[in-house]
């Protein structure tokens, strides 16, 4: 087996993403739209709380941005910082907070600790069987690139290093490549300057 094996490249078209959240239990739908709009990981979104908290993450609603980490979190390789929300985020959020519930991602009340049950009943049913938790991740990366995000924006908005979104997601922008296939096209001179 190669040391650096080639990275899982698993995403979901937007089709395939809705019928996923058809599929999907109501507690399980915050999981995956936070996911695919925030290209946040399992474990904190499964920690989010409505309010401030020093050991998770939290929504701020007022100001529309998602604290992925709480302040007395360590921190670690997997990078957590606040991402700012889309629109479509806090207004939905806001219906999802009248429950009551302390964390965003609760089954009746409690805290949902693992998705694995819900994730795989919802994926099957879904006929998205080698569809994980993090290809969310993956997805709103992709997509992201494919609406033309560029690099710097992605490391920070997504919490990850440079070098890896250059070498996992950066072929799914648009631009990608675009300036040497126009020296190529051009027979080999640069003519955009």
């Amino acid at each position: 087996m190669s040391p650096n094996p080639d990275p899982r490249e698993r995403w979901l078209t937007r089709s395939e993403a809705a019928l996923l959240l058809r599929a999907a239990a109501p507690h399980l739908r915050r999981f995956i739209l936070l996911s695919l709009y925030t290209s946040t990981r399992k474990s904190p979104l499964l920690a989010l709380r409505w309010l401030p908290s020093i050991d998770a993450g939290w929504i701020d609603l007022e100001r529309g941005v998602l604290h992925r980490r709480g302040p007395g979190e360590r921190r670690t390789r997997k990078r957590r910082e606040a991402v700012r929300l889309p629109r479509q985020v806090p207004m939905q959020a806001r219906i999802w907070a009248r429950d009551g519930a302390a964390h965003v991602i609760h089954f009746r009340g409690r805290p949902v600790h693992s998705i694995k049950t819900g994730f795989a009943a919802a994926r099957i049913a879904a006929g998205l069987p080698d569809v994980t938790p993090h290809d969310l991740k993956r997805t709103a990366v992709t997509w992201a690139f494919q609406g033309g995000m560029t690099l710097p924006d992605a490391a920070d908005d997504f919490s990850t290093d440079s070098a890896t979104l250059e070498r996992v997601y950066r072929a799914h922008s648009p631009d990608h490549q675009a300036r040497a296939v126009r020296v190529i096209e051009r027979g080999g001179r640069d003519e955009t300057g």
